[in-house]
């Protein structure tokens, strides 16, 4: 009886570690979104290897939550594979992170502070025996048999999980998989046709046949679909002129921002990495290059931010037009983090260059980029949002994304003859706090195809 109450408070007392070492991401997860399973096989093993030596075994704690945070941060900003999230992080050098940090940062790493204290004082008091090694090593295959039951893991999926969670993972190993698999390594893909907006509406055709008009195409930066029907509405009505007769579409998107603009563009899913003269030849762009028309592309970021200045003209995109570009450079400046030219400017400029017949002329714009920059609320959103009880941060980036939609509308619509106008989201916000991610759908993007009455 003695024997098997030790038995119990061992590992009663080793399950304790295991639960000390993914308790931060529990509490976290609590206010900001994480999408990562219950529990990691690396603490597990870290815990193990910290039974022989501490030092080595705590660092490699401190390794396991590095990578896990890296992988489920890849999650919250929309990344396809946590490598290309890892990746990006060679154009870090081109934002502002003191912008970025906040006082939320500092509590989030007190509190991987406090448990990192309470696994020290745990472990005191786990013996140094192979007892504990076995005790972990149950731990781990209970784990592991319980998520593979449950139908989350990659032994066994279930359509439906028994638990609305994954239970056991290794962000490690999902790492190093989508190292290994990258996307760039393979060709891109044709995506389904309606799952573009240059698909739902044939732009080329309306291009061959109004010869005399220009285009002006515009991805918007965290361009997402609200919940609310009050909100969406919002929106709608700053893209509906005098005219103009606008479809509105709901396409589905995966990936962050390059993965908008290959599937705006082109209707290609995958890396941009991977573009190529001959993968490009269907893009948008380049087909209308080959009609004739006069392409051009604006962003008021950095040339280098995601090798825009080596893949654009690969998509057929011929005179191109970044902050390094001195018609750019002279415009005021907007945002926080990316801070770069006001779209607003941008906006007029891009303008400007399809004041004459088959002109095209695509936008990326930047200021809507999270986190969010300040704005007013408009009287009639603010009590919406007061209604429904929405977070001010999510109501602040509608206003801010009413604001560009206005932009847009107001500078093409000022040329004399009225261009095409497409609009299109590039992803949902990709907010961590939970309250504000939920305003917006995860599975889609609006568009906006405002076509000119003749």
């Amino acid at each position: 009886m003695i024997l098997l109450r030790d038995y119990w408070k061992r590992l009663s007392m080793n399950f304790l570690a295991v639960c000390f070492a993914n308790a931060p991401f529990w509490i976290i997860g609590g206010v900001v979104f994480i999408n990562r399973p219950l529990f990691s096989y690396e603490t597990i093993i870290a815990l193990i290897v910290s039974i022989f030596n501490k030092p080595i075994g705590f660092f490699l704690i401190l390794a396991a939550w590095i990578v896990d945070g890296l992988v489920s941060q890849s999650l919250t900003y929309q990344f396809l594979t946590p490598n290309e999230f890892l990746q990006s992080a060679r154009f870090s050098g081109n934002i502002d992170w003191q912008s970025f940090i906040t006082y939320w940062h500092v509590i989030g790493m007190m509190v991987f502070l406090i448990f990192l204290c309470f696994l020290y004082t745990t472990s005191r008091r786990i013996s140094n025996s192979a007892k504990s090694v076995a005790d972990l090593i149950i731990i781990g295959i209970f784990l592991f048999v319980f998520d593979a039951t449950n139908g989350a893991s990659d032994i066994w999926r279930r359509d439906k999980m028994i638990m609305p969670v994954n239970i056991a993972g290794s962000p490690a190993f999902n790492l190093a998989r989508s190292s290994l698999r990258s996307p760039e390594k393979h060709m891109l893909r044709q995506i389904v046709s309606d799952q573009s907006i240059s698909k739902k509406f044939d732009i080329v055709a309306w291009a061959s046949a109004h010869p005399d008009r220009s285009i002006l195409f515009v991805v918007v930066e965290s361009l997402g679909v609200p919940k609310s029907d009050d909100a969406l509405q919002f929106l709608q009505q700053y893209v509906h002129i005098n005219n103009y007769n606008t479809n509105f579409y709901q396409i589905e998107f995966r990936g962050a921002t390059t993965n908008g603009e290959l599937r705006s563009l082109c209707g290609l899913e995958g890396s941009y990495k991977a573009m190529t003269d001959s993968t490009g030849k269907n893009c948008l762009p380049a087909q209308l290059a080959r009609l004739g028309w006069h392409t051009s592309g604006f962003h008021g970021f950095s040339k280098q931010m995601f090798d825009r200045q080596s893949w654009w003209p690969k998509i057929g995109v011929d005179q191109l037009f970044f902050i390094e570009n001195q018609e750019v450079a002279s415009l005021n400046r907007c945002g926080n983090v990316f801070r770069g030219a006001c779209d607003k400017d941008l906006l007029d400029v891009a303008v400007s260059h399809i004041s004459s017949p088959k002109s095209f002329a695509y936008v990326l714009t930047l200021n809507t980029h999270l986190p969010v920059v300040p704005v007013e609320l408009p009287n009639t959103l603010s009590e919406s949002c007061h209604i429904q009880g929405l977070p001010d941060g999510a109501c602040m980036h509608i206003a801010a994304l009413k604001n560009v939609l206005e932009g847009i509308v107001t500078s093409a619509s000022s040329l004399p003859y009225h261009p095409l106008i497409v609009i299109v989201g590039d992803h949902a916000p990709p907010f961590s706090a939970i309250s504000e991610r939920d305003v917006f759908r995860q599975d889609v993007v609006p568009g906006f195809v405002l076509v000119p009455e003749l």
